[in-house]
């Protein structure tokens, strides 16, 4: 007897505890973000709105599977039909959500969702690279090698109908003084375009501009490798034509070249000619030299002293 008002007693506590549990004192409304998940769709779609697809789902239930709810919250899950065209409506129900036993949805918001769809298209086009900016005055662009020059676009019909070439980042080309190498992002030209590869390598190749300068009288020297005779040219001055880049040009200065014979052991004599030979500084090339060779006569031997 005394088991038995034992066993009666733990039945009531259970039930009162159960019974509190689950009781609307003991229940908590909680408000959750949910997101709308997207089966099914075919591969020659793209879905332009919402951009954000999910919906506030109200639910109320014990606190206890609350918290669990809270903490790993269920999604939607629709499938899209096969053929479906530019817009699909569906509703949100309470039915497509699996949530614990015990709790249940009080509201969803909103209801209903409306899918604005288009056909995807896919190709190539053109890449161009926009710059900042200019070279310097004595710098000109000789070309500038995009590779790859194409890209794959992919993207709704609605926004590659206007499209006809895509951009790199821009390139900065003020202080460019020789060729460089960049590999430089593509921007993508709208919110649903792809683009593959989503980077080139771009190299610009750039050339400095030239000028040509005279020069009428520049001194001949002539000078002896060895213990061979003394020679005199039948020139004092020559007359040359150099180029080279502006800058450098704009401050060549006559001093600055030096134009002369060479007499070696080997081509001593009384009198030949010898090949002008000119001496410039870097990046300075001569053009033509007049004359291009000169008479050399050997000077005549002073006589022996007398004793």
């Amino acid at each position: 007897m005394k088991n038995f008002s034992l066993k009666a007693w733990s039945l009531i506590i259970a039930v009162s505890l159960a019974y509190f549990v689950n009781s609307l004192s003991n229940s908590t409304v909680i408000s959750l973000i949910v997101p709308v998940e997207l089966r099914n769709l075919p591969e020659s779609k793209v879905v332009l709105l919402p951009s954000v697809r999910q919906a506030q789902v109200t639910i109320r239930g014990p606190s206890h599977l609350m918290e669990g709810v809270g903490q790993s919250p269920p999604s939607f899950s629709v499938s899209i039909p096969r053929e479906v065209g530019d817009h699909y409506s569906f509703n949100l129900q309470s039915e497509n959500l699996v949530l614990p036993p015990g709790v249940e949805v009080l509201n969803i918001d909103p209801p209903e969702m409306e899918l604005v769809l288009d056909d995807l298209v896919t190709r190539k086009v053109p890449v161009q690279v926009p710059r900042i900016g200019v070279l310097r005055d004595d710098f000109v662009l000789d070309k500038m090698l995009i590779t790859p020059h194409e890209v794959t676009v992919t993207g709704p019909a609605s926004e590659m109908d206007s499209l006809k070439s895509v951009e790199t980042a821009a390139i900065d080309v003020r202080s460019i003084q020789e060729t460089v190498s960049r590999t430089l992002i593509l921007s993508t030209p709208g919110r649903y375009v792809k683009l593959e590869p989503p980077k080139v390598s771009v190299e610009v190749v750039v050339r400095q501009l030239e000028s040509e300068k005279k020069f009428n009288k520049i001194p001949l020297e002539v000078r002896h490798s060895g213990d061979e005779d003394r020679y005199i040219s039948s020139l004092q001055f020559v007359s040359i034509e150099v180029s080279g880049p502006r800058g450098k040009m704009s401050k060549l200065k006559s001093s600055l070249i030096t134009c002369f014979v060479e007499v070696s052991e080997e081509e001593a004599r009384s009198s030949f000619e010898a090949q002008i030979h000119v001496e410039l500084p870097d990046e300075i090339k001569l053009v033509f030299i007049n004359p291009e060779t000169v008479t050399l006569t050997a000077l005549p031997k002073a006589a022996p002293a007398s004793k």
